[in-house]
């Protein structure tokens, strides 16, 4: 099976050319504080992206290289800019349970099937049901 979208593996060119992005944004991103630290409940305080969220929930970052605008999860963008590749095949669980958070501490790569488990794990522990949505309480507020 064909990976796609978010889960396909990318080449070696991308890694390299987002790692010029974030070399040329880096000073930028910190000193324009792109996300802010929070205490959601997990044991280190997230880092809640402060720019695009979208309708999910997740940061949105737009990078234009070459030319070319394209729009990438905040907190996949960070975590590989942080870790390296996300490993092929894996997904990215964000262990806070927070969609906007972009701490790297909080993102661990796993399979589609354990971030689903893990989901719903959550969802059950605090009588959350699997279609509703998380209460405001659990997520930050949309920004678009």
């Amino acid at each position: 099976m064909q990976a796609t979208g978010y889960n396909r593996p990318k080449s070696a060119a991308w890694h390299q050319s987002m790692r010029r992005v974030w070399d040329r944004k880096r000073d930028e991103i910190t000193r324009a504080q792109w996300w802010s630290v929070e205490d959601w409940g997990y044991e280190t305080p997230c880092w809640i992206w402060q720019r695009t969220i979208n309708p999910k929930g997740y940061g949105m970052v737009s990078i234009t290289d070459h030319g070319a605008q394209k729009s990438y999860r905040a907190h996949r963008f960070v975590y590989e800019m942080h870790n390296g590749p996300i490993p092929e095949g894996l997904t990215l669980d964000h262990l806070c349970r927070v969609r906007a958070c972009v701490n790297p501490e909080h993102l661990d790569p796993v399979t589609q099937g354990d971030n689903v488990r893990r989901g719903l794990a959550f969802r059950k522990a605090h009588g959350i049901g699997r279609y509703d949505p998380i209460p405001e309480h659990l997520m930050p507020r949309h920004r678009s």
